[in-house]
């Protein structure tokens, strides 16, 4: 599969400081990262719904910034039940996954 970026971030608003962070970080080290505020252009009249399926299914790895906000929001839990549908051989847990 072709990528479109080596990570998606996934965040509640209420942490988009760390996400940014993040962001900028991965991007210094020279990995492509989609962060929905610096795409905006690309977003302007886009079906949302749509656009984050492939975005969150076409980039090797989804960072998700899991917190008591991305929990209760209707927007964070579409992107997670999008992540959650990924191949399982592409999703690391650290929760779940056996280490050696």
């Amino acid at each position: 599969m072709d990528f479109a970026y080596d990570f998606a971030i996934s965040y509640a608003s209420e942490d988009e400081s760390t996400a940014i962070k993040s962001t900028k970080i991965l991007k210094e080290f020279g990995y492509s990262a989609f962060f929905a505020p610096f795409e905006k252009y690309k977003l302007v009249g886009a079906d949302g719904e749509h656009t984050f399926t492939k975005v969150f299914t076409r980039s090797k790895q989804v960072l998700v910034y899991i917190s008591k906000h991305y929990r209760d929001k209707n927007w964070p839990r579409f992107e997670w039940d999008v992540v959650l549908k990924r191949d399982p051989e592409n999703r690391y847990n650290r929760f779940t996954r056996k280490h050696n």
